[in-house]
């Protein structure tokens, strides 16, 4: 028996992926109550027939700001799934959470069912290309002990799971294995997650535009962002276009630019992403990860622009490894040209134009469609 681990929507993502591209006949799911949904998102992915049982579980990821209330509901709610998971004996769990905490609840209970489970990471984002799992403080250590759970790290496991082991840039324990690419053409898969999301591919607004702006999630520095992409708006063809919004977010901080919202924005970004044709499309954006999602998850490469050099601070707070990795996932694409990150307003400008994306592009339309009228 098999046990997967859904704190938020991507490890479900990758769970389904894992389970039919290995094709998986017996396993369960734990979709614990971390995120908007889970319980809706539970009863579907249950009507798939993916998994043979879909527990949903109480929430036993402790989030900062860290209070006395939040450790006491963790630690009860993590006993009493403790508990229930000693009377299940499965022979493998699969983490893919880089919560010590949560991760350590789970593996108390799986080896109490088993002594022998063996335990295994999937990839969880850019958290395992730079974060060693095997690397704790001993305080940390010490608060999971001292809750009575047996504190997991990466130490313990058997394998990780990997779509690209050349970008790791940590030591990590275990057999480095790779998981292959999602494949947008596995019917199966690409339902599974329709249902499990409720996501209606013929009713996604995105499919008729060609450049998506990738709004940003929340940033740790302050300027006027609505300014900084009036000035992007001035060098792109706005009525080709249309705002992604972070999932985090609500409602749209470019409302007022003049572009529609998609509809989408709630969905993971990497279920969008299956189910059009990517490739023919242009994200744009100030630093988002899910824009290279594709590329490293699902071999897709869309035309990206990140934008963070041109912002009017510092843009280093985003971190010196991840702006590396970023940068080296986009040296893997086979045509270079896709990944562009300008060093001003008027390199953009000009790739823009260069490429089709400008308001002259624009114009062009107009004129050849006035034309076709006449």
């Amino acid at each position: 028996m098999h046990a997967f681990i859904i704190t938020v929507p991507v490890p479900l993502i990758e769970a389904v992926h894992f389970v039919i591209s290995n094709h998986i006949t017996d396993a369960d799911a734990y979709v614990t109550k971390s995120f908007a949904g889970a319980e809706e998102i539970a009863e579907r992915l249950r009507s798939t027939g993916v998994f043979q049982n879909v527990f949903l579980e109480e929430d036993v990821l402790l989030t900062y700001p860290i209070t006395i209330k939040k450790c006491v509901r963790t630690v009860i709610n993590g006993w009493g799934l403790v508990s229930r998971l000693k009377k299940r004996k499965y022979d493998y769990a699969y983490y893919n959470n880089s919560g010590w905490l949560i991760n350590s609840i789970f593996y108390t209970g799986f080896i109490k069912g088993n002594p022998r489970c063996v335990q295994r990471f999937i990839e969880h984002g850019n958290n395992t290309y730079l974060n060693e799992y095997g690397n704790k403080s001993w305080k940390l250590r010490l608060m999971i002990n001292l809750m009575g759970f047996r504190c997991m790290d990466g130490s313990m496991l058997e394998a990780l799971y990997m779509f690209d082991p050349s970008l790791l840039k940590v030591r990590q324990d275990g057999e480095i294995r790779v998981m292959p690419s999602m494949d947008k053409n596995n019917r199966r898969f690409l339902e599974t997650l329709n249902q499990s999301f409720a996501f209606d591919p013929t009713t996604n607004d995105l499919k008729d535009k060609q450049i998506i702006i990738m709004e940003q999630g929340p940033l740790k520095v302050d300027f006027d962002m609505e300014a900084f992409w009036n000035k992007v708006f001035e060098m792109i063809d706005t009525d080709r276009a249309i705002i992604k919004t972070h999932p985090r977010q609500k409602g749209s901080a470019l409302q007022k630019s003049g572009i529609p919202v998609s509809s989408v924005g709630g969905i993971p970004w990497e279920v969008v992403a299956l189910n059009m044709d990517l490739e023919e499309k242009t994200q744009i954006t100030i630093f988002s990860g899910s824009c290279l999602t594709p590329k490293v998850c699902c071999g897709i490469e869309s035309r990206v622009i990140l934008l963070y050099k041109l912002l009017p601070v510092d843009y280093t707070f985003f971190g010196k490894q991840i702006v590396e990795l970023t940068n080296e996932i986009g040296e893997k694409y086979i045509d270079r040209d896709k990944f562009f990150v300008p060093e001003s307003f008027e390199e953009l400008k000009a790739y823009c134009d260069a490429n089709g994306l400008g308001p002259a592009q624009r114009s062009k339309d107009n004129r050849r469609k006035e034309e076709m009228e006449k």
